[in-house]
């Protein structure tokens, strides 16, 4: 087994000095090269699973607001009644390209998915450069193989068609932390700016527990600027404040009262944390069960869960609101924070377990239902593969990383973020994949430092012959 790990891991170096060029400088030939491999593999999948089908569950929400967005019915989930429900970052865009392209076409935004995605990688590769710039040999290696597993995951592929804003929310993210951590002789108050403003974006791509982020400029900060670190974490933070502060304004305007990111959030936080929550996601509606045989909605029935429930004889019962409650959508929100933060009060030691089953779900190496029910079982083995190749990689990584922990000290923010996400909402693989680019830059550390083990063992070894 060791061999045949050293062996592809050679071979992935052998890949990446095919394109090796002075390490002191970005390599460019690479950086292009990697952004058509990755076009490429996700395109061919767009083809096979088609660039028109329908938008999932929760991407039928987003066409919607985005339809009405574009044809002047404002930012509304039925015309003309305006939504807070899902936050604005890519419903923005949708709308923009349905101007441009036409109403409801799904091609034209999964192509630009197609784009963030394979740009994504190349960011990457310029993030690992950046971290690993600090730890001497080996950077521009580690950084090429990230890159490579960026652009061949299986699940990030999958991503770029798949009708949401995660592929748009990891473009972002790489590009805000891209320009944050640029070397200290490169970085100025304008890329912390911009770091900070795409930051705050990505913090609107997202349904719930992105607040988190604004600690983490002034953690970072502290210890890698600490002569400036006041002044760096503020200009990142208020950078990042600006295009929140325009969301919240706009809401008020609506609600008469201040929303952060959007009115689901509660069903959202109540939906992984109610008396029958498990760890593992499940649709929105995770606050109602089935009750008789045991049976409860998953992933791939919970577009039809009434239907189903009616042909079973089982009345779909909601445990938080009552159908003749006459609530805003903000009365709503705080209906199911309220209600799950009542049981988490009244049963701490059953929240205890819960948070335990959420952080091991979070590492489990591949989660099904986290993952359309349409796509092929070949692929569907392929991505369990790889996620189940990277996870020991990376935690070698972050053991290999840790002598150099300052260069580092970003990725490991994010990953801790994510990690508390999880334990917030649930544990299932879409929550690890959203620190996924970072995962891959530790699993790429650790494939080569256990390559340089396995070179280093072999020369002692020979050397005692």
């Amino acid at each position: 087994m060791t061999v045949l790990l050293y062996h592809l891991i050679d071979f992935i170096n052998n890949i990446c000095y095919y394109f090796f060029m002075e390490v002191d400088k970005i390599n460019w030939r690479f950086v292009s090269a990697v952004i058509i491999l990755a076009f490429s593999l996700r395109f061919a999948f767009n083809l096979y699973y088609g660039f028109n089908d329908s938008p999932g569950i929760d991407g039928i929400v987003l066409d919607k607001i985005a339809y009405n967005l574009a044809t002047g019915h404002g930012y509304s989930n039925f015309p003309d009644i305006p939504t807070a429900k899902k936050p604005p970052a890519f419903i923005l865009i949708i709308s923009l390209i349905y101007k441009i392209f036409g109403m409801h076409n799904y091609t034209a935004v999964r192509i630009l998915l197609i784009v963030f995605s394979s740009i994504t990688p190349a960011l990457v590769y310029l993030i690992a450069r950046n971290t690993g710039g600090g730890a001497g040999e080996g950077a521009e290696e580690i950084s090429r193989i990230a890159a490579l597993l960026t652009a061949f995951s299986p699940l990030l592929i999958y991503n770029s068609w798949w009708f949401l804003s995660n592929t748009f929310m990891y473009f972002l993210l790489a590009l805000g932390v891209y320009l944050i951590i640029l070397p200290k002789k490169d970085s100025n108050i304008l890329t912390f700016a911009f770091g900070g403003l795409f930051l705050g974006l990505t913090t609107l791509s997202l349904q719930y527990g992105t607040v988190f982020y604004f600690p983490l400029a002034f953690i970072w900060s502290y210890f890698v600027y600490p002569e400036k670190w006041l002044r760096t974490a503020l200009i990142i933070t208020i950078a990042m404040i600006i295009p929140v502060s325009i969301w919240m304004a706009r809401n008020y305007k609506v609600y008469q009262r201040f929303i952060y990111n959007n009115t689901e959030s509660g069903v959202r936080f109540w939906g992984g944390n109610n008396p029958n929550a498990d760890g593992n996601w499940t649709p929105w509606i995770g606050s109602a069960r089935f009750y008789s045989k045991g049976i409860k909605p998953g992933w791939e029935n919970a577009s039809n869960w009434i239907e189903l429930s009616d042909k079973m004889g089982t009345p779909f019962q909601d445990l938080v609101l009552n159908k003749k409650d006459a609530l805003t959508e903000p009365e709503i929100n705080d209906r199911y924070f309220s209600h799950a933060i009542q049981w988490i009060k009244n049963n701490p030691s059953n929240y205890i377990k819960l948070l335990f089953k959420k952080f091991l779900i979070l590492w489990h190496p591949f989660s099904r239902h986290s993952v359309s029910p349409f796509l092929t079982e070949p692929f569907r083995n392929i991505a369990f593969l790889f996620e189940l190749f990277i996870l020991p990689f990376f935690f070698w990584g972050i053991i290999s990383s840790l002598a150099h922990w300052k260069n580092y000290l970003f990725p490991y923010l994010l990953i801790i973020h994510q990690i508390v996400i999880a334990l917030y909402h649930s544990g299932d693989l879409q929550q690890r994949l959203r620190a996924g680019n970072y995962i891959l830059i530790f699993s790429a550390l650790g494939m080569y430092s256990l390559n340089n083990y396995i070179h280093k063992s072999k020369k002692e070894i020979h050397d005692k012959q």
